[in-house]
């Protein structure tokens, strides 16, 4: 009886294994399983025009909001404060959410050979699992308003963050406001 469980333990995790490297192995595996850490470019950097000339278009779309476009390495990130789209300590978009994720979306539209992804935070003055949770029901909520306008859903992922990675420090008002954000992280789709 013993051998008999020890043997079907083994099949078990053969089987494991091999369903663990087969899922590996497809094409956009990682990014559909939820463990994509950061959009990557197949540019690497960046590098090339649609990039370049998406971040200008952003730039010029979003200036009179309250979003902030940043060039990082392979992808454009779009920086919100929760405040300017959400309605306080829920999950609701504000009536002004409009201002900036309009555009953003319209852009988005219009490059579809991109990718993005959604991930809101919080400050620290809340660690438990409902500040966790209402941050991926933020994250959720502007991935539904993009997919509402246009953008494939193939090609967004949402992500809440709970309190990883502050911009500033959580000690004042302004740095928790601050933490309190919504970026969008747009890369070049990998052909």
């Amino acid at each position: 009886m013993h051998c008999r469980m020890e043997r079907v333990a083994r099949l078990a995790l053969v089987g494991c294994i091999v369903c663990l490297v087969g899922c590996a192995s497809q094409p956009g595996a990682q990014q559909k399983a939820g463990r994509l850490s950061a959009p990557r470019s197949s540019h690497g950097g960046m590098q090339g025009e649609p990039l370049r000339g998406l971040e200008s278009a952003l730039r010029s779309r979003l200036a009179s909001t309250d979003a902030v476009v940043l060039a990082d390495s392979g992808f454009i990130r779009v920086r919100v404060i929760a405040a300017a789209i959400f309605l306080a300590d829920a999950a609701d978009l504000s009536s002004a959410a409009g201002e900036v994720l309009q555009p953003l979306a319209a852009t988005l539209v219009d490059s579809p050979a991109t990718s993005v992804e959604v991930r809101a935070y919080t400050d620290d003055l809340d660690s438990s699992p409902r500040a966790l949770a209402l941050t991926q029901q933020r994250a959720d909520m502007v991935a539904l308003y993009f997919t509402q306008h246009g953008i494939a859903t193939e090609r967004i992922h949402a992500r809440g963050e709970g309190q990883a990675e502050p911009v500033e420090g959580n000690t004042g008002p302004e740095g928790r406001r601050a933490n309190r954000r919504v970026e969008i992280l747009i890369s070049a789709l990998s052909s």
